[in-house]
């Protein structure tokens, strides 16, 4: 998730979106770093990649002076951002596990 939040703010204010919220499905569970490759195949890894690295980076920059255009409130409205979507997630796991407990109610009820 790089960056996700920060994205949907931007997309938002270009967009004209009403609020935006998202709910965390399918997430997989954090892990360790994996080791770097060795500097000889790190150099090559590199050198095959090099053009994917330069847009990627090209990218970044072009992110990160996306932010700065956004002005001094864009830090504030991403925390509240994140403090409405967090209460958006935990309302909607409620939701759902209260929903599948009455259809199960309901189809014990139906079918015996």
């Amino acid at each position: 998730q790089e960056r996700f939040d920060e994205t949907l703010l931007l997309m938002q204010r270009r967009l004209g979106w009403q609020s935006p919220v998202y709910v965390r499905r399918n997430v997989t569970p954090q892990r360790g770093t994996p080791s770097a490759p060795p500097p000889p195949q790190r150099r090559m890894i590199e050198a095959q990649n090099q053009l994917d690295i330069e847009l990627y980076r090209y990218a970044c920059d072009r992110f990160e002076e996306s932010i700065r255009e956004a002005g001094p409130s864009f830090q504030g409205e991403l925390e509240t951002f994140r403090s409405r979507n967090r209460r958006y997630q935990l309302l909607s796991a409620l939701g759902w596990r209260q929903l599948r407990l009455h259809v199960g109610t309901l189809k014990r009820r139906l079918y015996g």
